[in-house]
């Protein structure tokens, strides 16, 4: 029931206090008159950010309230604090002096505390350039430490991340900028990406995360060192916590199944595909994570990537790009323990080690996505890299959905194994002039085929 008192005066403000907004939108509206103001559309664009921001954070202050029910704190709670980045925080708090990640390719090493540091300055510096929560941040780079930096960064300010991989056209990531409308674009200098700027509607603040030696700097690129060389490492400022409902990555597939496309991930999907692999590979914060494939795909960032290992307070081993005789050193030499990767680099790991010999004994559980695997294929991977090889099956939007264990994966060549836990998956019949409806099962007879949804 609503208090009469608290409700009159709840009407008596609110509407004084909104007479005045509108008034001053409308002042702000006659502006737009270019016979006393010159304006761009770029300024325009960051006006109505800022005001749609602070719009935003106003009625979202409403809904965390929006309940008086007994249970109101415990939602609130598990809302704002079921998410990717606060358990981050919880082994950046737990175990501030353990190894979060090591950069071979540098020699480079970060503790969680320091880790946390680094990821403050993005944050902070993103902060500096207007980057408020809802707004997305692209970044098209190789596995680095950069990569990582600014996907914890977005995730402490509630703005979007959209990973981007190198390997599209200079056409598609132009179509990527005009769709996603990013306030800043973080890129690896490779010169496809500054031609798809060009030509892109949607003219992003432009940061260079690796630019050539010699080679002239295009007019408005800082590079990553000057973006962050003024910020705190102190934890961002920011208005209000993410909750498990933001949007925080933008996946854009390659499009090997139809047109290219966007794929939303919310707070809470980012920290179920990670409960995923901890119940999948057995997960625990002593493991050593290593991943074959690039970070800008949901099995690369989730499966023995950065939202596995960081969030499970594991160590996480990056390198720039994948080389069979190199991952393996840095297998024994790192004694990695959880390994995942596309077919393709498993069979390149598998054939440089019959002539390598590296001692692998330190790998518990490895994982194939991508693709199948024939019986042979599963053999010569098992025998040559680890006898423990599992196989994942799911989609950008729902990370894993069915898995290959281990002790069918040599029985069942082709099959997509069982459901993982919490899925449900049905088989339905198959039709020439239709599409099944989900109530349509084939027999469980082992025998009928059908079509998984």
């Amino acid at each position: 029931m609503v208090n009469t008192q608290k409700n009159d005066r709840f009407k008596k403000i609110t509407s004084a206090r909104a007479a005045k907004i509108n008034n001053m939108l409308r002042l702000v509206g006659n502006c737009a008159n270019k016979n006393n103001y010159s304006y761009s559309d770029s300024e325009v664009i960051e006006l109505f950010s800022e005001i749609e921001a602070n719009l935003n954070e106003a009625k979202h202050r409403f809904e965390v309230f929006r309940s008086h029910t007994p249970n109101a704190g415990f939602r609130e709670e598990f809302e704002n604090a079921f998410t990717w980045v606060e358990g981050f925080m919880r082994n950046v708090r737990g175990m501030p002096d353990k190894k979060a990640l090591i950069f071979p390719h540098t020699g480079e090493i970060w503790s969680y505390s320091e880790l946390n540091s680094e990821t403050n300055r993005c944050a902070n510096a993103l902060l500096d350039m207007g980057v408020r929560r809802g707004d997305r941040v692209m970044y098209q780079t190789n596995n680095c430490p950069e990569f990582i930096f600014i996907y914890i960064a977005c995730q402490k300010l509630g703005a979007v991340g959209c990973p981007v991989s190198m390997n599209i056209s200079p056409a598609q990531t132009a179509s990527i900028i005009n769709f996603t409308e990013p306030s800043v674009l973080f890129y690896k200098s490779n010169g496809d990406t500054e031609l798809a700027v060009n030509t892109a509607i949607r003219k992003p603040k432009l940061v260079v995360l690796d630019f050539p030696a010699g080679k002239r700097r295009l007019s408005g690129h800082i590079s990553y060192e000057e973006f962050v060389s003024r910020s705190p490492s102190t934890e961002p400022n920011t208005a209000a916590r993410p909750t498990i409902y933001d949007e925080t990555t933008w996946f854009h597939t390659s499009g090997t199944s139809g047109r290219q496309k966007c794929v939303p991930v919310t707070g809470v999907n980012e920290v179920a595909s990670v409960y995923d692999v901890i119940h999948q590979l057995a997960v625990t914060s002593s493991d050593i994570m290593m991943t074959l494939s690039s970070w800008s795909h949901r099995g690369g960032l989730h499966c023995c990537g950065p939202a596995a290992a960081l969030y499970t307070g594991s160590t996480l081993v990056a390198e720039t790009g994948f080389n069979a005789k190199l991952f393996l050193r840095f297998i024994e030499e790192y004694r990695i323990t959880l390994l995942s990767g596309l077919v393709p680099e498993f069979h390149a790991l598998a054939k440089e080690q019959q002539t390598s010999e590296r001692n692998l004994a330190s790998l518990k559980r490895i994982i194939s996505v991508g693709s199948i695997l024939s019986t042979a294929e599963s053999l010569n991977i098992m025998q040559n890299i680890c006898p423990r090889l599992y196989n994942g099956y799911g989609t950008t939007e729902t990370f894993w959905n069915t898995i290959l264990t281990p002790s069918h994966q040599p029985f069942y060549p082709g099959s997509v194994g069982v459901p993982c836990l919490n899925d449900d998956v049905r088989i339905v019949q198959m039709y020439d002039d239709r599409d099944a409806m989900p109530d349509e099962l084939v027999p469980r007879d082992g025998v009928t085929k059908g079509e998984i949804i």
